[in-house]
């Protein structure tokens, strides 16, 4: 099997290409900016219903869009949203400082972190950071 490196830029694009019509840049316009009304995540939560199905899981504060087998989008939800947007912002944040194995690697964000683009990770086991550690 050949194996084809690409970067984040290309990996979204791609995303957007896959899912025929999803897009990336609506998403962020949909979220409205900082000071938004609190419900415009509807629309946001809509619109990806509408693009990628019904969500597959919710938190206190965001729900979860399967992108891809390993790919997922958090999207800050409901009238806790900003403790969703802020959830992003230090998951983004987190692994843009310390690129560490052990944080989900995080591919995109809206500019006001309304929603995360990141790996899909399983629950890790004591094995598996022995692992990863070494």
């Amino acid at each position: 099997m050949k194996i084809i490196k690409i970067n984040e830029s290309q990996k979204n694009r791609l995303f957007e290409a896959y899912r025929e019509g999803f897009s990336f840049e609506t998403l962020s316009i949909l979220g409205g900016d900082a000071f938004s009304d609190w419900r415009d995540w509807k629309k946001q939560y809509d619109y990806c219903v509408k693009w990628l199905g019904e969500p597959d899981g919710f938190g206190s504060s965001r729900c979860v869009f399967t992108l891809s087998d390993n790919v997922i989008l958090k999207l800050a939800m409901g009238g806790y949203r900003n403790a969703g947007v802020e959830q992003n912002r230090l998951e983004y944040e987190m692994y843009n400082t310390y690129k560490s194995p052990l944080l989900a690697r995080v591919y995109d964000a809206d500019e006001n972190f309304t929603y995360l683009v990141c790996e899909n990770v399983v629950p890790a086991t004591e094995t598996d950071f022995e692992k990863i550690l070494g």
